[in-house]
């Protein structure tokens, strides 16, 4: 049977250990082990029945940003930076103010002043 061992980061590096515990590292690298599956061995997502819009990715665009435990702008769980890559799993608006639902559980803005839609 085919195997495969990776290293994300060294256990004696602070500057890594300070990145595993981080919910954003967290998933772009669990992302990351999704794309590279999905590739290996020709797999196709198939839609679901509770959210018939598939996942996409989005890029924080801005220098920090906040994501949220819940839907509700006070409830503030992390600071995302420019650069790290989010999956989108949902839509909603709360106050007329447009959220994503992430894969994480999360949420944050859907303003594309903040984060940009990667394409597929």
């Amino acid at each position: 049977m085919p195997a495969l061992m990776t290293e994300i980061g060294c256990l004696n590096s602070i500057e890594d250990c300070r990145k595993m515990k981080k919910e954003p590292f967290i998933e772009q690298i669990a992302r990351g082990y999704v794309k590279g599956l999905v590739k290996a061995f020709g797999l196709e997502r198939r839609p679901s029945r509770e959210n018939p819009d598939p996942p996409f990715l989005i890029m924080v665009k801005v220098g920090s940003l906040y994501y949220y435990n819940k839907p509700s702008w006070r409830a503030r769980a992390g600071i995302a930076h420019k650069g790290q890559i989010f999956t989108v799993i949902g839509k909603l608006t709360k106050k007329r103010a447009k959220m994503y639902k992430l894969n994480s559980g999360h949420y944050m803005t859907a303003n594309p002043k903040y984060v940009e839609i990667l394409p597929e």
